[in-house]
């Protein structure tokens, strides 16, 4: 790096330090059986405390994820569970370039150090449930593929020793795992005789047997996605299922009662950004706790009561600089082979009129199904105010427009996502959002795959 590459850097991080509020985010609270759990994010860092309820004795940290920092730089928790117990608890200790990692069981009680200390640890877990005896974990990896075929038991007592209840040999396929707060049931989200995922549940206690689960005859389903719809996550409650999804890229909130099986899906006024689950541990609660983030909200925390359907909004973080100025602008662009429309998310300046003259950068990822989300990105925001358009290319091969709009990016159909980039690359050109001389993209692994291809496929007609 030169003396001059140094000084912008600085410079571009004291500004975005700037934007960024300094508040502490929104605590989330659950009582559970004597024990009232908090759970906060300090500088990033997910802290898990806990003291028991009506008494006047000090929080116990059960988890900080700066602890992972002896030895263990870059790493971040990405979920935490605490047993029935109350006496262990396992999490997934992951770094951001992986979509698995290691499940870790710390045991909690007075005599344990304070500091990052484990009993054992499970390598390349992409997902994992506790079963009710607190000693029992139900979990799931990801294969060479990276597909999650198979669901793994484990003894925490003897965590080496796995036992596979569940193993999905269709390679069109793959599970997922949650778990009742109920304690008696067990919820796999499977695309079983479809592309898209659906919403299973069987008994706890069958599979507790050592039965393989056979989904035609264990199970019932809960919910199945409908046209360009798909579930991004799940919480299951005593009296209710609450499914995260998208329709035709819009997130929302589909609330199933489980006794009479009647939905309910919930909007936000703003349809432009991210929907993500808090965390929800509170047994007898009818509320599910969720955040909402967007280009210009870096987050908004929200209560939903599941039985009255009443929607609170409990915290809204923005950043420390106008936005105003600033719009958001959703359009669609038919493909070139005439079988789809392909939707962009444009961020720009509202003051600044369509010209050659003006930069623009394309993000994009378009594979393995997932979705380049529009949450907040800070090194964004003085992108735009210098003028800068950006725009969020949402190609064939990601999973905005459900699983099927996966597929129709993947193997064969691969090609699909590079003529996408193409088709979004030459309306922005066409419309004077910006110039061939004056265009950019940003993309990481399969995304920047797509973006050298595009390159030299089409060499000198984009920067």
């Amino acid at each position: 790096m030169t003396q001059t590459d140094s000084a912008f850097h600085l410079c571009f991080y004291k500004e975005m330090r700037r934007i960024y509020p300094r508040t502490r985010a929104f605590p989330c609270t659950d009582i559970v059986d004597g024990y009232e759990y908090r759970t906060s994010f300090e500088n990033g860092a997910m802290v898990v405390s806990r003291q028991k309820t009506n008494t006047a004795g000090s929080c116990e940290i059960v988890l900080d994820s700066r602890w992972l920092g002896w030895g263990s730089r870059g790493k971040t928790v990405s979920k935490a569970v605490v047993s029935d117990d109350h006496n262990k608890i396992a999490f997934l200790q992951t770094r951001p370039q992986d979509e698995q990692g290691s499940l870790v069981i710390r045991t909690l009680n007075s005599n344990a150090p304070a500091m990052f200390t484990y009993s054992q640890s499970i390598p390349n877990v992409f997902n994992f449930v506790w079963a009710n005896n607190s000693k029992t974990i139900y979990f799931t990896r990801l294969d060479d593929v990276l597909r999650s075929s198979k669901v793994y038991r484990i003894d925490v007592d003897s965590p080496h020793e796995e036992t596979v209840v569940y193993s999905e040999m269709d390679i069109l396929y793959f599970v997922d795992l949650a778990r009742s707060k109920d304690k008696d049931s067990l919820f796999l989200l499977h695309n079983y005789a479809s592309t898209e995922l659906k919403l299973y549940r069987t008994s706890l206690s069958t599979v507790l047997t050592g039965k393989a689960i056979n989904l035609e005859s264990d199970t019932s389903i809960v919910a199945a996605p409908g046209y360009e719809e798909s579930i991004d996550d799940v919480e299951i409650f005593p009296s209710h299922a609450v499914l995260t999804m998208k329709r035709q890229g819009q997130p929302f909130i589909r609330s199933i009662d489980l006794v009479n099986m009647l939905a309910n899906d919930v909007f936000l006024s703003d349809s432009s950004g991210v929907i993500s689950p808090e965390p929800n541990i509170d047994l007898t609660s009818n509320t599910f706790r969720f955040s909402y983030s967007s280009p210009f909200v870096i987050q908004a925390v929200y209560e939903l009561n599941l039985v009255l359907g009443k929607l609170i909004n409990w915290q809204d973080i923005r950043p420390c600089m106008d936005t105003n100025n600033f719009v958001i602008e959703k359009q669609t662009i038919p493909s070139r082979d005439g079988t789809c429309n392909i939707p962009i998310t444009i961020l720009k300046n509202k003051n600044i009129s369509h010209s050659p003259s003006n930069p623009c950068v394309i993000l994009v990822y378009g594979s393995y199904g997932y979705c380049i989300e529009t949450s907040f990105r800070v090194e964004l925001l003085p992108a735009l105010s210098r003028g800068v358009t950006v725009v969020f290319a949402h190609v064939r091969g990601g999973g905005e427009l459900g699983n099927s709009w996966y597929h129709k990016g993947r193997a064969e159909n691969k090609l699909c996502s590079f003529t996408d980039l193409e088709d979004v690359a030459d309306m922005l050109i066409y419309k004077k959002y910006t110039s061939s001389e004056r265009l950019g993209g940003i993309g990481t692994s399969a995304g920047g795959m797509l973006l050298a291809g595009t390159a030299n496929r089409r060499p000198g007609k984009y920067l």
